[in-house]
């Protein structure tokens, strides 16, 4: 019998060292992340420590200073289709 054919995982969300600033004050300083289709994520943490932050940034309602965040391979303003924001 020959084993089951599987198909890499791909990446359907994206952090690659991303950076973000308001003012003077550091949100993230180089976050990286990525989560796998099938993946579940759950962002946890006390008011102000960066969820609302990183929902701006996957649905490009916020620029970053540095790094990239990738939407299904796409860049978060090429990505519209592919979200849903609540």
């Amino acid at each position: 019998m020959l084993p089951p054919v599987t198909t890499p995982a791909t990446d359907i969300l994206r952090f690659e060292d991303v950076s973000t600033r308001f003012g003077e004050e550091t949100i993230y300083d180089r976050l990286s992340f990525s989560v796998r289709e099938g993946e579940f994520l759950c962002i946890l943490g006390p008011s102000g420590c960066g969820k609302s932050t990183s929902l701006r940034l996957i649905g490009d309602l916020l620029g970053i200073q540095g790094g990239s965040v990738e939407v299904d391979g796409l860049p978060p303003r090429s990505a519209w289709n592919k979200l849903a924001y609540v």
